[in-house]
């Protein structure tokens, strides 16, 4: 997704009181909703059990949000 580093910092700290969802849609330009999406499914594994093409995923997630 071309995240910068402190971006990608953020995202570890997902499930924790200190993630700053601001942050990360100021960093992602109004993305977050994608970004942060995207990075639980990955985390719980779940890209690997249902079969999700993320070019249709991504793009479907942009238009919902």
């Amino acid at each position: 997704m071309g995240l910068n580093d402190s971006t990608k910092f953020e995202l570890t700290l997902i499930d924790q009181y200190t993630f700053n969802i601001f942050q990360i849609r100021d960093s992602t330009k109004n993305n977050e909703l994608v970004t942060v999406i995207s990075t639980i499914l990955a985390k719980e594994r779940i890209f690997d059990k249902i079969p999700i093409v993320n070019e249709k995923f991504i793009p479907f997630m942009q238009k919902i949000s």
